[in-house]
């Protein structure tokens, strides 16, 4: 009876592991094909809607320092005298890591919101390509109509913001208005992404490249009026063998700038040369990248040059400096 009691114990307690082991595991399509893709967000109106987006993006900027921080810190003793990543087998283990830690972020975040964002998608996109490029290659067909390429990295059709609180289908609600992709592309709806842009390289060593950039985002208030916000960028990417193919992902660096780094913004219609109206510093930091984004302005004005002058401290140790000026492309 003995044997008995405890052959059946033994089964028992066999099934409870398995179906633990089976709850606790992590599976990337249950993240990405819940139902939470598909939940629409609906905001009463534009500024409850800008609350939420500032309440995502201030978690993301928190758990992306931590990763970014880890992964410096941890990088500080990777020389390369190739000035090489795609060489330093140590440095892609720990850039893999990074990315890891990033997908885990975006795991994470899912969950505390309750929702996952056609933003979250590209984010998810830009690490798996290191992690898991048969993965991030099925995400970006499977939602290709939301998503476009730019300096190689995945971003969405949306604006930066915006795309937060969009769900995989393309729609969110505002005022009890359902905006669709579609009405987004015929530019009858509240989002309006960044624009009269100006970018370029700021400098380039080995696997990594350095960009800035400069422009205005626009926004509108309940009411329909339009007003504008004025950003410097700095951005880093490396290229990076994974394979036989090469593949462009978001790298954590330190940016070092010296002052007087300004973006000049002049009035919309203003003739070649005009004196800037208005500047905004490019700013230090570090991680993937660093943004300066100004007050309300109600006037649309448009980058029209500026100056750089930077260090820029890089994962294996090297660095890579900067000191140009740009006028209006």
């Amino acid at each position: 009876m003995k044997k008995h009691t405890y052959f059946f114990l033994f089964l028992f307690s066999g099934l409870m592991i398995s179906l633990f082991t089976a709850c606790s595991g992590t599976d990337e399509s249950q993240e990405n094909n819940s139902s939470n893709g598909f939940k629409i967000m609906n905001f009463t109106s534009v500024k409850s809607m800008d609350d939420k987006i500032d309440e995502i993006i201030a978690s993301k900027e928190k758990m992306e320092l931590e990763a970014s921080a880890n992964f410096i810190e941890n990088t500080k003793t990777l020389t390369d005298d190739k000035n090489k990543i795609s060489g330093n087998e140590k440095l892609i283990v720990e850039l893999k890591k990074y990315h890891t830690n990033v997908l885990k972020n975006i795991y994470t975040l899912r969950k505390q919101v309750g929702f996952t964002s056609i933003k979250s998608i590209a984010d998810e996109i830009n690490s798996l390509k290191l992690i898991n490029p048969t993965k991030a290659n099925e995400l970006k067909v499977k939602y290709q109509i939301l998503l476009k390429e730019h300096q190689n990295l995945t971003t969405t059709i949306f604006d930066d913001r915006s795309a937060n609180v969009i769900n995989l289908s393309g729609e969110v609600i505002v005022n009890g208005k359902k905006i669709t992709e579609q009405s987004i592309k015929n530019n009858s709806a509240k989002y309006i992404r960044d624009e009269s842009i100006i970018s370029g390289v700021a400098a380039t060593s080995g696997d990594v490249t350095i960009y800035y950039s400069a422009g205005r985002e626009v926004h509108e208030n309940d009411l329909g009026v339009k007003f504008f916000r004025y950003y410097t960028q700095l951005t880093s990417l490396a290229k990076i063998t994974v394979g036989i193919f090469p593949t462009i992902v978001p790298i954590p660096v330190t940016y070092q700038v010296n002052s007087g780094s300004i973006a000049g913004f002049v009035q919309t219609g203003s003739l070649p040369f005009s004196e800037y109206a208005f500047s905004y510093d490019y700013i230090s930091g570090f991680g993937p990248s660093v943004r300066n984004t100004g007050g309300k302005k109600n006037t649309p004005y448009k980058p029209a040059g500026g100056n750089l002058s930077a260090t820029f401290i890089l994962p294996n140790n090297n660095t890579v400096s900067c000191n140009l000026k740009y006028t209006e492309q």
